[in-house]
Formats: C-alpha cells, sequence, structure tokens
C-alpha cells in the first residue's frame, strides 16, 4: 500500500477586517496484493458461486483489495431481450460464467480531496469547502435491484416500464421486463465517478461585544449552514449509490458568557 497527501493553503488577502483565505487537500492511494493463502483462494471460488446483487471481493495477485471484477457484456439481444456475456476469449454466448471475470476498474478514486475558502470581513464570515474525486468505478446497484430486478406489478421506477425490454427488435439498456431474477454481476451496471460538489456552505455573523457584554455574554454569534448544495457527477445519485443523500439546512446560534 502507497500513496501521497499535498496539503497547501494560504492568505490572499489579510488585513486587519478583511481576510481571504483559500486551500486544498488532495489524497492519492493504490495497493497491489502480492501473495494470498489458500483459504483465500478457496473464498475466491465461494464468492464467485453466490448469486449476489453486489460483486463479492476477488482477491487476485497482481490486483488491488478494492478492484472490480465482472463479466463482460454485450448489451441486451434485441431479438430475446437476454443479455450477451463476453467470455475471455471474445466469444457472445447467453450463459453466464463467473470465470468469465475480469477488472474493469476500481473501487477506490485515483484522487480525492477538498478545495476550501474562509473569508472574513468585519462580523461576517462565510466559509465553502468544495470536494471532489477522480478516477474511481462504482457498481450502481439501483440499476440493479430497482430496474432490473424489479417487480412491474409492484411500486416500481419509471425506468422498468420504459427502458426494459418488452417485444422483438426492441433496443434496450435493461434486459426481458418478465425476468425478475438477479441481475448478474456485468459491466452494464459499472459506471466510472468524476464527481464534484459543494459538500459545505457556512455564512455566519458575530455581534460586536460592545453590545453584548451588558448582557453578561463575551460572544454572540448566529448563521447557516448547508451542505451538498450543488452535485457535479459522471453518476446520477439514486439509493444504492450513495446512501442516505440529502441537502440539509442548519441554523445555529452560539453563546458564550
Amino acid at each position: 500500500n502507497e500513496g501521497i497527501e499535498l496539503q497547501m493553503d494560504g492568505y490572499i488577502i489579510r488585513k486587519k477586517d478583511l481576510f481571504l483565505q483559500l486551500g486544498t487537500n488532495l489524497t492519492h492511494n493504490k495497493n497491489k496484493i502480492l501473495k494470498i493463502s489458500e483459504a483465500l483462494k478457496k473464498q475466491n471460488e465461494i464468492n464467485n458461486a453466490v448469486r449476489s446483487t453486489m460483486p463479492l471481493p476477488q482477491f487476485q495477485e497482481g490486483e488491488s483489495t478494492t478492484a472490480l471484477k465482472v463479466v463482460r457484456s454485450a448489451g441486451i439481444d434485441p431479438a430475446t431481450g437476454q443479455e450477451v456475456y463476453i467470455k475471455l476469449n471474445g466469444d457472445r454466448t447467453f450463459t453466464y460464467d463467473p470465470d468469465d471475470k475480469v477488472v474493469v476498474g476500481d473501487l477506490l478514486p485515483k484522487v480525492s480531496g477538498t478545495v476550501y475558502s474562509v473569508f472574513r470581513y468585519k462580523q461576517i464570515s462565510a466559509a465553502a469547502y468544495f470536494t471532489y474525486q477522480n478516477g474511481g468505478y462504482v457498481y450502481n446497484l439501483t440499476r440493479a435491484t430497482k430496474v432490473e430486478g424489479s417487480n412491474p406489478q409492484l411500486n416500481a421506477d419509471e425506468r422498468v416500464f420504459n427502458d426494459r425490454w418488452k417485444n422483438p427488435g426492441d433496443i434496450s439498456a435493461y434486459k426481458n421486463i418478465a425476468d425478475r431474477s438477479i441481475p448478474r454481476q456485468t459491466t452494464r451496471f459499472v459506471e466510472l465517478e468524476n464527481t464534484v460538489s459543494l459538500s459545505r456552505l457556512n455564512v455566519s455573523y458575530e455581534v460586536k461585544p460592545s453590545i453584548i457584554k451588558k448582557y453578561g455574554a463575551s460572544k454572540l454569534s448566529f448563521g447557516v449552514s448547508m451542505n451538498e448544495l450543488f452535485r457535479i457527477s459522471t453518476v446520477k445519485i439514486e439509493r444504492g449509490t450513495n446512501y442516505l443523500y440529502s441537502r440539509g439546512v442548519d441554523f445555529n446560534l452560539n453563546i458564550i458568557f
């Protein structure tokens, strides 16, 4: 396991009643399995035999511990509504074989970090924190279970009706709507994630000490904090790709006596 961490910050403006500080940090980390035991080789076989909704770990010498290993897919056959799988030798088949799995990416991003700015003018202050990550892959469990693995007769995502195969000749992203089996682990549900988001914004106002001193307080400030104000990403945020994703607003009151 090896990696680097970089951090830099400084003042763009620094005066008595005004300052602007900018900063950033960056993290890059990678790992490689040098050797695995017979027990882990056996665990690979066990994981391959399980038909799970999420790809289970496959520990392979020379690969990362967070490598994403699935079978390559050629998409949905327009004539039958079945998925077409690509074998290791390049042949195409309707028969899924876990031994055809290949590493298609890594769950760990190549780089991630934060860019932040802190501003203050007299009693008003503001701080913004932008987070980013680049080069990591995700297995979109929502599309695999709530669109393709969903029962269309129950409360379902609209894509179950609009995007799944129904009749011969349909060009669709998802297999036969009548097929409710657990989808196989293939590249159809693997997505590259490059994301930038405004993860936190704080704005506050500090009352002058001369005003609150007569009330026995040494400090009084109030403000508002907001999270996830915007997000730009190659992966759509939905249930399954990020747990409990939400935008929130907090109002803060701080009194020190």
